[in-house]
């Protein structure tokens, strides 16, 4: 028997704004790339917007397989600041139009005070589409699964 799948709710959507990609060179059989995140926006029960500043250090593994690691900061419309690490797994998928068609990510956020400290204690997944602009990810939250007395 396994145990009950657990819930996702959804907490926020980070539109990332991206300026052009820097090539780092080859770097233990992979290619190495820094894609400087500019700003962007934040929307859903979290809201505000991404600072400038931060960055995607990007592996490309092979051309269908790239392994992300980005770290930037989130400021809310309340003027909380939420440091975010985002590493996830891009990769081509058949039938699907765009190059990459599964693009999943494990977001840490770190955040001080009271009112959101919920994240640091809380897992989270993200879902996320690309283009050379931006990188727009969807976080869920892992929720318990519903009880099924």
């Amino acid at each position: 028997m396994t145990t009950p799948a657990p819930q996702l709710r959804h907490v926020c959507r980070i539109t990332a704004e991206l300026a052009p990609w820097v090539e780092v060179g080859p770097v233990d059989a992979e290619r190495l790339v820094f894609v400087p995140i500019t700003g962007g926006a934040v929307s859903g029960s979290i809201s505000g917007k991404v600072l400038p500043g931060g960055g995607d250090w990007a592996r490309i593994i092979s051309s269908d397989h790239v392994a992300v690691e980005a770290r930037y900061l989130m400021q809310t419309d309340d003027g909380i600041v939420i440091d975010v690490v985002n590493t996830g797994i891009a990769r081509h998928v058949d039938g699907f139009d765009s190059p990459i068609g599964y693009f999943a990510t494990r977001p840490v956020f770190r955040v001080s005070g009271d009112r959101l400290e919920w994240m640091n204690r809380s897992v989270f997944v993200g879902w996320a589409t690309s283009t050379p602009a931006a990188t727009t990810i969807d976080i869920y939250e892992i929720q318990p699964p519903d009880d099924e007395d």
